[in-house]
């Protein structure tokens, strides 16, 4: 294990002990429920819902379930770091950045599952974030509610 492996682990350990994570996700899932025009976004999806249902649109799949999504910005404007990186190039990127960068993103999840929501890059540019939905989970609660009734 090289010495910057080490030390992301060695960090991520101590900030695990001191809490400080608990803390920060609290604080970026705060952000993401508040800042994000959640309303805004839930309705621009089910407009594209209703496109597809028109034949005016065309749906992706995303593990063979049709899926929609739009456009919501770039790692560089969403994430701490507002930096782009993998974790076998990362040089650009400080291990702190990197750690703060993971528990925004397990908030945003989160969010966005519970939403039913999900997040995506970008094919042509992978900086590009997508929120996306899967017809299917659509179709789940029609059927939900009408074996309710």
């Amino acid at each position: 294990m090289t010495n910057k492996y080490k030390d992301y682990y060695t960090l991520a350990e101590l900030w695990n002990k001191s809490k400080a994570n608990t803390l920060l996700y609290a604080k970026y899932r705060e952000e993401i429920e508040s800042e994000y025009k959640w309303n805004r976004i839930i309705s621009e999806l089910d407009a594209r819902f209703e496109e597809y249902l028109m034949n005016e649109y065309e749906v992706k799949t995303w593990d063979e379930d049709p899926c929609y999504g739009i456009f919501v910005g770039t790692v560089f404007n969403m994430t701490p770091s507002g930096k782009y990186y993998l974790p076998f190039a990362c040089s650009n990127v400080t291990i702190k950045e990197a750690l703060k960068d993971e528990i925004f993103w397990s908030a945003m999840e989160d969010v966005l599952e519970e939403k039913e929501l999900f997040h995506q890059s970008g094919e042509g540019d992978p900086c590009d974030v997508f929120f996306c939905k899967c017809l299917d989970r659509l179709d789940d609660e029609e059927e939900d509610v009408s074996e309710e009734e």
